[in-house]
Parts: structure tokens; sequence; C-alpha cells
């Protein structure tokens, strides 16, 4: 399964801000066993969308020197469920950050409709090994379909 849940980024402003998406299609493997008459994301998978958009956000705003690992998520809001079809677009804020730690705060919309939002996401930002960990971080934000500061590829 993969294990990445937003499939695009659209802006960008480092240290600031990251908007991304994620379609949602009736082919999610997740989707198979939560309410089969119904399919919907569920609120956990919601949330971690949300917290890897940011999460991106910070690793990208530190130059890729540490990742961001969730470490407390805060003030949840979950207001209709997203289902096959949705368009879910995430926006993440950086309230604060440090080497260290940051902080996020997340909203996400379906159709212009704001459908979830997490006042709080605390970050435990984990160093970089070494300079080949910190090309691979590099690397694969570029396969994720990242973009540079600039908006190119």
């Amino acid at each position: 399964m993969r294990m990445l849940f937003f499939d695009q980024v659209l802006e960008l402003e480092p240290g600031v801000r990251m908007v991304g998406v994620k379609n949602v299609t009736l082919s999610e493997e997740f989707l198979g066993a939560h309410f089969d008459r119904r399919p919907v994301m569920p609120g956990a998978l919601v949330v971690e969308t949300m917290a890897q958009v940011a999460g991106w956000l910070v690793n990208h705003t530190l130059g890729f020197r540490r990742s961001a690992l969730m470490s407390l998520v805060e003030g949840v809001a979950l207001r209709r469920p997203i289902q096959p079809g949705d368009r879910l677009v995430v926006e993440a804020r950086l309230l604060s950050g440090g080497l260290d730690s940051s902080l996020a705060a997340t909203r996400a919309w379906v159709d212009g409709d704001e459908v979830a939002s997490v006042e709080r996401i605390i970050f435990y930002n984990h160093p970089a090994a070494d300079e080949c960990e910190i090309e691979e971080n590099r690397q694969r934000w570029l396969y994720y379909g990242g973009k540079e500061a600039n908006g190119s590829r």
C-alpha cells in the first residue's frame, strides 16, 4: 500500500504554507474494507493526509536536513465524509518552527467547502544522518511530485 496520501503539490511558500491535493478514487485500497456499501475515507487517513502536507512543508523549509515526525495532533474537526470522486485540497500553515520541533495548522476543502481542519500538529524534526540522507529526502520530494520554491520541477 502506498503510504503517501497526497497526490500533488499545488502551491509552496517555504516557511509559510503549502497546498496539496488528494484525489480520492474508488480504487483506494483502504476503501475496500471501510463501509463497503458507502465507502468513505477513514477519518484517521484524512488527518494523516493533512499531517503529511504539513510535514513535507517542514521538511522542505528545513532543506531536507530534518524529517518531520508527527508527535501530537489537537483540535481535529471532521465536518463531512470524504468519498470516492472527491478532490481533497489541503492547506498547511507553519505556525512556528525550529530545528527540533515545528507547529502547523491545516484545513481541507472539497469543492470549496471546508470539510476538515486540525488546529495544531506538533512535529519532532528528526535530524538526517548525513548528506546522503539529505539527498535521498530531496529526491523523494521530487519523486512525490513536489515542486521547488520557484515552482519548477
